[in-house]
């Protein structure tokens, strides 16, 4: 199931940091658990942030996102609630991995691009393309990032050049990470 599929991501992920360790995930009974390093208590989705912190920490999920798009995976959840504040500090971790997969086949090609497929994710974050039921791929990973950071500081920021950018891009393009940040940088 999510929670086994989640515990494989966390083990594979073990290098990677800005996401929580993995301690044991195991199975007693009919029930699974995951034992993961305790954050802070507040996710995005509980905080309204001004313009600048927005970006600030809109720079982090940048860096995340392209360390975990690195290692060939894409999240496919990428929302506010999904951020979570590290114990007694700003930096932010990505959480709930049980919908990442994999953006190559077992011969290392780009998986193929998909249609006719249900939402998955949040609905308020998906982009337009998996709202249309097209498979998710690392453009709308960047696209629901731009969304979050506008969710978290009250559409102070706008973020419709990057998810225009997102949208134009082909279904197995890699995103412009450095040219996002750029655009950040800019509302610091």
């Amino acid at each position: 199931g999510l929670l086994a599929n989640e515990a494989r991501i966390y083990r594979y992920l073990m290098t990677m940091n800005k996401i929580p360790k993995m301690r044991w995930f195991g199975t007693t009974g009919q029930i699974s658990f995951l034992v993961l390093d305790l954050l802070g208590d507040e996710s995005l989705s509980s905080v309204c942030l001004s313009a600048s912190e927005a970006a600030s920490s809109g720079l982090q999920m940048i860096d995340i996102i392209e360390d975990l798009h690195s290692r060939k995976l894409i999240h496919r959840d990428i929302k506010p609630a999904n951020f979570v504040f590290g114990r007694d500090s700003d930096d932010i971790y990505l959480v709930d991995f049980g919908f990442c997969r994999s953006y190559e086949d077992a011969n290392g090609a780009h998986v193929a691009e998909k249609t006719g497929k249900s939402l998955l994710g949040t609905h308020e974050f998906a982009s337009h393309h998996v709202r249309q039921g097209i498979e998710p791929s690392r453009r709308d990973d960047m696209w629901s990032i731009a969304k979050t950071i506008e969710y978290i500081c009250n559409n102070a920021i706008d973020l419709n050049e990057i998810k225009q950018e997102c949208h134009n891009m082909d279904f197995n393009g890699s995103p412009h990470y450095d040219r996002f940040r750029e655009i950040l940088t800019k509302m610091l």
